[in-house]
């Protein structure tokens, strides 16, 4: 109750009216700062994406499989004509349908469902169509980055090289002028 007499109290006086809303800034100040740290955060996990972007990947195929699941179940829970009546049910047909395997054994029964089930597809293609080659290009990259294989292959570069350089002077000697 002390509260509502303090505030009673504040808004007869215009002065202390006043000098209540002006606290109102400290809730501006408060947004500044918060806008501030999530702009550091947003900088910080802009870069671990860039040098993770496979890390990247997952963490989205997770979400996308989770918030599909959910809302399928949502969607799905209340029907009684629904196959998927557990969460369970629901991300077990939400990998089924990321990963475009589409075993037919849970098929959504409600207008929503179908919705998610159409969304769903269309991210898992969409997804499978980024996460197979960025999963190539990183085990490519990676194994072209290791020191012992690519001194490797330059010795056998050379060695093939001089191999056929030898193989050319045996065949076809030079003439001498003279």
């Amino acid at each position: 109750m002390v509260p509502a007499y303090v505030s009673v109290i504040f808004e007869a006086q215009p002065i202390l009216r006043g000098m209540l809303r002006s606290l109102r800034l400290i809730n501006v100040a408060r947004l500044l700062v918060i806008l501030a740290r999530l702009r550091r955060t947003m900088r910080v996990a802009s870069q671990i994406i860039q040098r993770n972007y496979l890390i990247y990947l997952v963490v989205v195929s997770v979400i996308i499989i989770f918030v599909g699941g959910f809302e399928t179940y949502l969607m799905e829970n209340e029907s009684p004509e629904a196959v998927i009546k557990t969460p369970g049910d629901a991300f077990w047909w939400s990998i089924a349908t990321v990963t475009t395997v589409g075993y037919g054994d849970m098929v959504p029964q409600t207008l929503g469902g179908r919705i998610v089930r159409v969304l769903l597809l269309f991210g898992g293609i969409a997804f499978l169509g980024v996460f197979i080659p960025t999963l190539g290009a990183a085990l490519t990259e990676k194994r072209l980055d290791e020191p012992r294989l690519t001194k490797g292959l330059q010795e056998s570069v050379a060695e093939s090289i001089k191999l056929k350089l030898d193989h050319l002077k045996i065949c076809h000697p030079r003439k001498s002028s003279s």
